[in-house]
C-alpha cells in the first residue's frame, strides 16, 4: 500500500526500532493511519527530517505542542 512513500522515503531504523502505534483518538480514525503506523511508527524518513511518532514520542510530542500552543 505505501510502495511510493518508501520508494520516495526509505525509512531509517539504525537508531530506533519499531515503536508501537499511537492510537490517539483522533488519528485512527483516519483512513490508511493504522496501517501506515504499524509500518513505519518510530521510523525516521529524509535523512532525519521526518519522524512517524510511535506511542511514546508522540504521547510527549502532544504534551509539548499542548503546553507551547495553550
Amino acid at each position: 500500500m505505501f510502495q511510493r512513500f518508501r520508494a520516495e522515503y526509505a525509512p531509517l531504523r539504525d537508531a530506533v526500532p519499531a515503536g508501537s502505534t499511537w492510537q490517539h483518538e483522533r488519528l485512527v480514525g483516519v483512513e490508511g493511519y493504522l496501517d501506515f503506523a504499524s509500518e513505519f511508527a518510530g521510523a525516521t524518513f529524509g535523512g532525519g527530517l521526518y519522524r512517524v511518532h510511535d506511542h511514546t514520542s508522540g504521547t510527549q510530542a502532544l504534551t509539548l505542542m499542548a503546553e507551547a500552543f495553550s
